[in-house]
């Protein structure tokens, strides 16, 4: 357990990069849940209260598991308040989810004081696109497919789930150094 000093040390070591990925991975949350309510007529300000305070802790101790409890959080939320699978609203939810979890993922891998320089800004902006543009290509299909409304295909959909754990696994490997 850290002192009341050290902690007030790592307050004042942090730096402004810290602190705006804090506000992405408080902010983003709370933004999908706020969607959430907007796409149902729903009031989400209890659930906006619970999330920020949960996105909080997390952001305060990033290399926990804190996170997965947020994101959790959002997804119930959402199964419980939306039953239409192509509503646009998915995409805010499932950007502000990324948001979220790319800042996370950027605090836990540096301390408090660290800068992040343009090329690490960069690379994570780039990968954050990459899954944002994938993200809004599956929605599409989901989209294109529900409009079809034929039946389901068993064989088709395991084969386009083998072609994405074979185009994940590819990507992994050429982003993987070599030894």
């Amino acid at each position: 357990m850290s002192s009341a000093q050290e902690r007030l040390d790592q307050l004042r070591s942090t730096s402004r990069e810290r602190w705006a990925m804090v506000a992405i991975a408080i902010g983003t949350p709370v933004l999908a849940c706020v969607a959430i309510g907007a796409a149902t007529r729903f009031n989400p300000t209890g659930m906006c209260v619970a999330v920020a305070a949960l996105a909080l802790w997390a952001a305060l101790r990033p290399d926990a598991h804190i996170d997965l409890f947020v994101m959790i959080a959002v997804v119930v939320f959402w199964l419980a308040r939306i039953d239409d699978a192509v509503t646009p609203w998915a995409i805010v939810v499932a950007l502000a989810l990324l948001c979220h979890h790319a800042a996370m993922s950027m605090m836990a891998a540096a301390p408090h004081s660290a800068v992040f320089g343009a090329d690490i800004i960069r690379r994570w902006l780039w990968r954050c696109a990459v899954v944002a543009a994938a993200t809004v290509g599956v929605w599409i299909m989901v989209v294109a497919l529900d409009h079809r409304h034929a039946a389901g295909n068993a064989t088709l959909t395991l084969a386009a789930l083998l072609a994405l754990v074979v185009a994940t696994l590819l990507v992994r490997a050429r982003s993987v150094p070599r030894r």
